[in-house]
């Protein structure tokens, strides 16, 4: 009898350990897609994978990197700000993040002068300070972000 359990108990424990191996593939098998996918520029099968291994991990922090960078090129910047924001939550001193981040509200800043630019009242005394502001803003902007690796 103690063999049968014997027996029983390590056929159980060998399971555990396929499944949790037939994980580990299946959540390399779903990055490496995605990063095919993100890389041929198809952002909606990527955004797709990435948030299925976020799902099993929302740890993981290259997943939440790619993630920001496709809401970053599709215009969804608070969406991008969150997933840069989740990285730097467990891992303050990632500078990938730190500089998506910084590049994600540097959008959001010309955006918003952009935006009130055509809202505001031309003859308003801030009307002058939003144009001046957005003007300084792109000049000082020229190249910045073009690096590899950026949103």
């Amino acid at each position: 009898m103690k063999k049968v359990y014997i027996l029983v108990s390590l056929l159980l424990f060998s399971g555990c350990s396929t499944q949790s191996e037939k994980s580990q593939v299946s959540m390399l098998d779903m990055m490496t897609s995605a990063d095919s996918a993100y890389s041929d520029g198809r952002l909606g099968t990527a955004e797709t994978l990435y948030l299925k291994v976020l799902e099993r991990d929302p740890e993981y922090t290259e997943a939440n990197l790619k993630l920001g960078n496709i809401y970053n090129r599709q215009g969804r910047l608070d969406a991008a700000a969150s997933s840069y924001s989740e990285i730097l939550k467990r891992n303050p001193d990632d500078a990938r993040a730190w500089y998506n981040l910084s590049l994600t509200r540097f959008y959001q800043a010309s955006a918003t002068l952009e935006q009130g630019r055509h809202k505001v009242n031309s003859g308003s005394p801030y009307y002058s300070r939003l144009v001046n502001l957005h003007k300084y803003l792109l000049e000082v902007s020229s190249g910045i972000g073009d690096e590899e690796n950026t949103p």
